[in-house]
C-alpha cells in the first residue's frame, strides 16, 4: 500500500492469501488516517497484489475524499435584549461562540457600536479600543466571552431650573436603547464565506407608558346565536355578527352579517342572499359596501 505519511494501517500487513484457480478472495484493508486532514481533500492510495517471489502481479487505485462543513453559532447567555434597571450604569455582558461543522474552524470577530454610545471593557475594566480577535475552534468546542459594559452620558442630568415638587431625578421619558452587534466571518474572506451578525440590544425602560387605545391588534366581534324549535320539522336558527373598531382617534370600521336558516336539511341557499355590511368612517370620507342603507325607512340597497 502507498499512503500518506503519518497514516496507520492496523490490519496484518504481512498476511498471506492464497486463492484458488478462477476463484474469488475479498481482502479486508482498514487504513487509520492523521487527525491532520483537512476537509474538501481527495486522497489517491495504491494498492498493489505482490506475489510469492515479490514480483508485482497487478496494481489499482482508490480515492479517499472529506467534505468540510463550515458552520458556528453565536450562544447569547441572556436574550438579545437586556434591560437596565434605575440607576444601573453597567452590564455584564456573556456570550458562546460553538463551532458546529466537523473540522477545526478559524474564526475571526469583531464588535461594532452603532451610535458610538457605549463602551466595551474585560472583566477588570479595561477598556478595549480595538475589539478584533482571531481565534481556532475544534469541531464540537466552544469559547466563552465575558464583557463588561458601560454606557456613554447615562443619566447626565441638566442644569435647568427645576420644579421642587414635580421633578423625579431618574426619570425617564424616552425608551433608550444602546446596540451592540457582534461579526463574525472566516478570517480568509470570499464571496462564498460565511458571516455571521448578531445585534444585542441594551435597553433603558421609560418610566411611564401610555397605552395606546386603539392598538389592538385583532377585530372584535360579538355573535349572537339563537335556534328554536331544534327537535321539530319547522326548527329555526339566527346568526348574527357584529364588529366595531375604533383604527385612531378620526378613523373607525363598522362590520356586520345576518344568518338566518329554517330548513331541517342541509342546504346552502342561505348562503346565496346573505345580507353583509363593512363602512369605513374618518373625517374626510365614508366607504360603505353590501347592504347600505338609503336612509330611507323600509328600503335598502
Amino acid at each position: 500500500m502507498l499512503i500518506p505519511g503519518g497514516w496507520t494501517r492496523i490490519d496484518d500487513e504481512e498476511k498471506k492469501y492464497l486463492i484458488k484457480q478462477n476463484d474469488t478472495i475479498i481482502v479486508p484493508i482498514i487504513i487509520s488516517p492523521t487527525k491532520m486532514v483537512n476537509g474538501n481533500t481527495e486522497i489517491i492510495i495504491n494498492a498493489f497484489i505482490i506475489g510469492e517471489d515479490q514480483q508485482q502481479l497487478a496494481n489499482n487505485y482508490f480515492s479517499l475524499k472529506t467534505k468540510k462543513e463550515v458552520s458556528w453559532d453565536i450562544e447569547l447567555v441572556d436574550s438579545q435584549n437586556l434591560y437596565l434597571k434605575n440607576g444601573e450604569k453597567e452590564k455584564r455582558f456573556h456570550f458562546s461562540v460553538n463551532n458546529t461543522g466537523n473540522y477545526r474552524q478559524d474564526l475571526f470577530v469583531n464588535y461594532s457600536i452603532p451610535k458610538k454610545d457605549l463602551f466595551l471593557s474585560d472583566t477588570l475594566r479595561n477598556i478595549i479600543n480595538q475589539p478584533n480577535l482571531t481565534f481556532s475552534l475544534e469541531a464540537g468546542k466552544k469559547r466563552n466571552f465575558d464583557f463588561l459594559i458601560t454606557f456613554k452620558d447615562m443619566n447626565i442630568r441638566n442644569f435647568r431650573r427645576i420644579s421642587q415638587d414635580s421633578y423625579i431625578p431618574n426619570k425617564v421619558e424616552d425608551r433608550q436603547t444602546h446596540s451592540l452587534i457582534i461579526n463574525s466571518t472566516e478570517p480568509r474572506s470570499s464571496k462564498k464565506s460565511l458571516q455571521k451578525r448578531t445585534k444585542v440590544n441594551f435597553v433603558k425602560l421609560q418610566n411611564e407608558v401610555k397605552a395606546n387605545p386603539y392598538g389592538y391588534p385583532y377585530f372584535p366581534l360579538t355573535v349572537r346565536l339563537s335556534a328554536q324549535n331544534i327537535l321539530n320539522d319547522r326548527s329555526f336558527l339566527s346568526l348574527n355578527l357584529r364588529g366595531f373598531k375604533q383604527l385612531n382617534e378620526t378613523a373607525s370600521l363598522i362590520y356586520s352579517t345576518d344568518l338566518s336558516y329554517s330548513n331541517s336539511f342541509y342546504t346552502n341557499d342561505v348562503f346565496k342572499n346573505l345580507p353583509w355590511y363593512a363602512g369605513y368612517f374618518d373625517d374626510k370620507k365614508t366607504l360603505e359596501i353590501g347592504n347600505v342603507s338609503g336612509n330611507i325607512i323600509g328600503v335598502s340597497s
